[in-house]
């Protein structure tokens, strides 16, 4: 395990290394509690709706070019 004593502290290194891995897990967060606010946090069936609406509008675009 690593050892974050006082002067382990003060490496460049590792002070580079821990704002690099809190950048990451507070963009994560951020994901995360968007996800579960939408309610897709947790594997489920889903109706696809959203997969839907977007062949239908190519579709229809595709109908008016022609």
């Amino acid at each position: 395990m690593l050892n974050t004593t006082n002067s382990d502290a003060r490496h460049p290194a590792l002070e580079q290394s821990q704002r690099m891995f809190h950048r990451v897990l507070s963009s994560w967060a951020i994901d995360l509690v968007a996800l579960r606010a939408s309610g897709l946090d947790r594997p489920s069936a889903r109706a696809g709706l959203w997969s839907f609406s977007i062949h239908q509008d190519s579709y229809q675009q595709i109908r008016k070019a022609a």
